[in-house]
């Protein structure tokens, strides 16, 4: 609920934002239901993106605009953890790379 307060806390500025990007996926979500209850359209008054790319952004009126991985699939990143666990990974630490891409939707 704080992204929520905050949204309608920066919606009453005077010189109010014409965009908000939001740094969690579920903040974009609050904006967008913000906006919209303070009777102001998303994105013709203010648009938002969020990061993320979780499947509650598809169900957001209108869909969220976010930037992240195209899938949520982490298996890759699970294994090389239980791979440590289990003693099998020795020495460095690996790096993964998740690519992240700009997925335009509505609500920017």
């Amino acid at each position: 609920m704080g992204a929520y307060h905050e949204t309608l806390d920066l919606l009453r500025l005077r010189d109010r934002p014409t965009a908000i990007f939001a740094s969690m996926h579920i903040g974009a979500v609050s904006a967008i239901h913000a906006i919209r209850d303070s009777g102001l359209r998303v994105p013709g008054d203010v648009a938002v993106i969020g990061i993320g790319n979780h499947a509650e952004g598809l169900i957001t009126r209108p869909p969220l605009t976010t930037v992240g991985p195209l899938t949520q699939d982490f298996s890759a990143m699970v294994e090389l953890l239980f791979s440590r666990l289990r003693g099998e990974a020795q020495g460095e630490g690996r790096v993964r790379q998740i690519e992240y891409r700009l997925i335009l939707r509505g609500s920017a």
